[in-house]
């Protein structure tokens, strides 16, 4: 879960499954510890675009027409005030409450989509149909800033709640997360190869699905300074 879309999408899956908290903290473990190690190798290669590219017979101007069609204009931030803070919080509450109640209405499917699992996908599709309403404009006031907030502190909860006697069974899911995203590498290559895919393309929609909202756009901006959009968009199709 949090290899296509990040923590919150790992919380979301986490609750739709129901998985115990000593089971999930070694994961939350794993996720840290793998995603960054990759990150780092995406960093360090990004001197090697030329070479990539040559081997890879890529065809640049893939990357100059992203660069003049994805001209997403920049969000405004405006001050936290308590007034907008407070409606944010309105406005969430009432998605999530709608959510909830919305859910119950839905049937389930054992082992596959739980009552918790429909109000993720409904508050989602709330979430992406806000999106094209005058409620987009709060994301101006900080929204995504203070849903991070509350996103960690669901962290640190989670991580309060575990017994870490067992920490030691970490190393082999470690390891397993390691082979994964050292196949997903294999595959994302092997694609590249296929379609001729720039380097750019293809390190940035890696980390756009092993890292998310928060670190694709950063690779992208590390590969081509000015189109941090694209990781962003990227991310956002993952998630």
């Amino acid at each position: 879960g949090s290899w296509t879309g990040g923590s919150a999408n790992m919380i979301a899956v986490k609750e739709a499954l129901g998985v115990p908290d000593d089971v999930f903290v070694p994961m939350v473990i794993v996720d840290t510890i793998v995603s960054y190690v990759w990150m780092g190798l995406l960093v360090m290669a990004a001197e090697l675009q030329p070479a990539f590219n040559r081997w890879n017979r890529a065809d640049k101007r893939i990357v100059e027409d992203l660069a003049r069609r994805s001209r997403v204009a920049a969000t405004k931030k405006r001050t936290l005030r308590l007034s907008t803070t407070v409606l944010i919080f309105a406005v969430a509450l009432l998605g999530g409450a709608l959510s909830l109640f919305l859910a119950k209405m839905l049937p389930e499917i054992k082992d596959v989509i739980s009552y918790f699992t429909w109000a993720i996908i409904l508050v989602s599709v709330m979430g992406m149909a806000c999106s094209f309403t005058p409620v987009k404009k709060l994301e101006e006031y900080g929204a995504s800033r203070i849903g991070y907030v509350i996103l960690y502190f669901v962290l640190a909860s989670v991580g309060a709640r575990a017994d870490f006697t067992e920490v030691g069974a970490t190393l082999p899911l470690i390891l397993a997360g390691l082979m994964i995203v050292f196949f997903h590498g294999l595959v994302v290559i092997g694609v590249a190869r296929l379609i001729r895919a720039p380097m750019f393309l293809v390190a940035v929609a890696s980390q756009a699905n092993i890292g998310g909202v928060a670190s694709a756009p950063i690779v992208a901006e590390i590969y081509r300074p000015g189109m941090a959009s694209v990781g962003l968009l990227l991310a956002i199709l993952g998630n």
